[in-house]
């Protein structure tokens, strides 16, 4: 049996991947709330409301991949934004763009926190100011990447970058389910912990 590893700049090539869909994402919900008649006050509403939602999975969610593993997590949480990046252009009213959205942004949110837990050691030839630095450059990179894509198709069709988003939430599933070890940061909590 071959053993998968998870080599450091796949995580790096991760985190920008996922910052390009959820950019996509992003930059693109306040067309779709306009296109079911919401106006400003629907934006500000669905971010504050799926920041707070993503800031609870955060820290009521967080403790999911320490029992089932990171990779599990990982994998989980990607089909989850995979399918509501998929669900949200056939949403017909604003309150279930905020459902999909508060799941898609939760999954997302659980999925950082098992993806940072399976990373935990593979940089020790960095300093935690190289790795974090590396870690930033690799959001950014994917931010504007993320924003120039949505906001050159968004034109064309408010549709096509959340298929685009959850196109590359599968080739992250891909990446995660062929660099990531099963055992990658894997620990049973027992009652001493």
């Amino acid at each position: 049996m071959t053993r998968r590893e998870y080599p450091p700049f796949v995580s790096y090539l991760i985190a920008t991947l996922m910052s390009v869909s959820l950019l996509a994402y992003q930059a693109t919900i306040p067309f779709k709330l306009k296109e079911l008649g919401g106006g400003l006050d629907a934006v500000g509403f669905l971010f504050t409301w799926t920041s707070a939602w993503y800031v609870a999975a955060g820290l009521g969610l967080g403790w999911v991949s320490q029992h089932a593993g990171p990779r599990r997590t990982m994998l989980a949480t990607l089909v989850i934004a995979g399918v509501m990046a998929v669900l949200i252009p056939f949403t017909t009213a604003l309150w279930q763009i905020y459902l999909v959205g508060t799941f898609f942004l939760m999954a997302i949110c659980v999925f950082w926190a098992a993806m940072e837990h399976a990373t935990t050691g593979l940089h020790a030839h960095l300093t935690l100011i190289e790795s974090t630095a590396a870690f930033c450059v690799a959001f950014s990179l994917g931010n504007a990447i993320g924003q120039l894509t949505s906001s050159a198709i968004v034109g064309q069709t408010v549709k096509l970058p959340f298929f685009l988003a959850a196109i590359i939430i599968g080739c992250i599933w891909g990446l995660t389910w062929l660099t990531v070890s099963p055992q990658a940061g894997f620990h049973r909590s027992t009652p001493a912990d």
